[in-house]
């Protein structure tokens, strides 16, 4: 008769709940020592399927916490590649490759991270590069060095020294050395040396703070602007800005373009197109 536990754990694999190395690795450690791994004891026979779920998913977190043990000496971390759907637990991981649909559970540390296809994760991710194609849903925090999104990227706290977004980011805050958003943008607050959006449909960032900030719009048919900006307050050395509506725009040099609005400049230079609407300036 086959083992329950070996049952249930082919039948999660089947299912697509685990991916094939989770399968394989939980596999090897249950045969190698039932006892290390503490799914069974010697007593018990038969289990619930509730009961059963809960041993696999133990069983996973075991294997996870005896992985991130082994990464404090010379031994190098693990990769993991996957194509199709799969599943990732916490821990610490080399390259992380996935084409297709990754799920991951849990905090994560990697050195590289490179999804094509659709990455939907509920806890931080923490990486020195990171890249998606397609869809990256993040419900925690992203912290890398270089991040780079074509398509949709999420998160609560998005950090990275160089940020590169084609397509749309959503989050309550995108921090950065040099940050380039081609597309839109909806954010509590940016922070950035330099910023450079091109905006294509609506975009709103309550509050923006830099040194260089620009912001355009992408042109269409005729020339016209297809993008849109809302902000409260944008605060930078040098700001050029055009089809931006804000409450307050501070800086030294300041240049408000075409298809603006803007409450208050505050700055030492200031030049305003005749096309932009500017109630009050006040000069440093």
């Amino acid at each position: 008769m086959e083992d329950e536990f070996i049952k249930k754990l082919r039948e999660r694999y089947e299912n697509g709940d685990i991916s094939r190395e989770t399968y394989e690795d939980i596999l090897q450690r249950y045969l190698k020592d039932k006892d290390e791994v503490e799914v069974f004891s010697e007593e018990e026979n038969e289990f619930s399927e509730e009961e059963m779920t809960k041993k696999i998913d133990y069983a996973m977190k075991k294997m996870n916490e005896k992985i991130d043990l082994n990464f404090g000496g010379n031994t190098s971390k693990r990769d993991y590649k996957c194509a199709g759907s799969c599943t990732l637990g916490p821990g610490t991981y080399g390259y992380i490759s996935a084409a297709g649909s990754i799920k991951i559970n849990g905090d994560i540390h990697a050195e590289k991270i490179s999804v094509s296809g659709a990455l939907s994760s509920d806890g931080n991710i923490n990486t020195d590069s990171f890249k998606s194609a397609g869809s990256a849903k993040i419900d925690g925090d992203l912290i890398a060095e270089n991040i780079a999104a074509a398509g949709l990227l999420t998160g609560k706290y998005i950090k990275g020294e160089t940020v590169r977004i084609g397509g749309m980011i959503s989050c309550e805050e995108l921090e950065g050395e040099n940050i380039s958003i081609g597309g839109s943008v909806n954010a509590n607050k940016i922070k950035a040396e330099n910023l450079k959006i091109k905006m294509d449909g609506r975009c709103r960032v309550d509050e923006i703070e830099g040194e260089d900030i620009e912001i355009k719009a992408k042109r269409g048919l005729f020339r016209r602007f297809k993008g849109k900006l809302s902000a409260k307050k944008i605060s930078g050395e040098r700001v050029y800005l055009e089809c931006v509506t804000a409450e307050e725009v501070n800086g030294e040099d300041v240049m408000i373009g075409d298809n603006c609005q803007i409450g208050v400049v505050i700055a030492e230079n200031i030049n305003i197109s005749k096309n932009a609407k500017v109630e009050r300036v006040i000069r440093k």
